[in-house]
């Protein structure tokens, strides 16, 4: 719930905006062997520090990212589309289903006040099923008085120890989606 409260701040910090690179054919970097320890499904993978996997990825596709206090990658995506940019937050932790390895990549449209206007939410369920990948969610962020705020966010769910194209692709979404929902409702680049 901490994380989840620390939204906000992912957002404040100032980070040069990055052109998107091209997807890079050579996959060299070396990718570490899938943990081998058995964990509860869903159960959380313990980071003490940013994940280096997920740093050599970024470096490897000329990305600029900054860490945040809870060691996730946050980037700042140039929509190609206007000169609009898109905050990207690529997690350190993972989460283990079975023997699945998953991290999240994830991207902030709108900040608004709960209760979601419900045209909006059944809007965003049916968007749900028609995207390749990711589904759009509800967070919960501060309490403003009587009023809690929510974020509604667009997160994608790749294997940890997916590919450098494969991070690549799936931040370009998350980012393109987010951005889409967020320049047609907010009318304004925030997030």
């Amino acid at each position: 719930m901490r994380r989840l409260m620390r939204i906000a701040a992912l957002f404040a910090g100032a980070l040069p905006v990055a052109a998107t690179p091209a997807v890079a054919a050579n996959t060299d970097a070396a990718t570490p062997a899938p943990a081998t320890q058995e964990a509860p499904a869903t159960a959380p993978v313990p980071v003490a520090m940013e994940d280096p996997r997920v740093a050599a990825q970024l470096k490897a596709l000329g990305y600029q990212y900054a860490v945040t206090e809870d060691q996730d990658y946050r980037l700042i995506i140039q929509i190609t589309d206007d000169k609009r940019a898109q905050t990207v937050v690529v997690n350190s932790n993972t989460e283990v289903y079975d023997r699945a390895e998953i991290r999240e990549v994830w991207s902030t449209a709108l900040k608004a006040v709960s209760p979601i206007d419900p045209a909006l939410a059944e809007r965003l369920l049916k968007a749900n099923n028609t995207v390749k990948m990711g589904a759009w969610r509800e967070w919960p962020g501060a309490r403003v008085g009587a009023s809690q705020e929510i974020y509604i966010v667009f997160a994608a769910q790749i294997d940890a120890n997916a590919p450098e194209e494969v991070l690549a692709a799936t931040i370009h979404l998350v980012s393109q989606t987010a951005d889409a929902l967020e320049k047609e409702l907010a009318q304004k680049d925030e997030h």
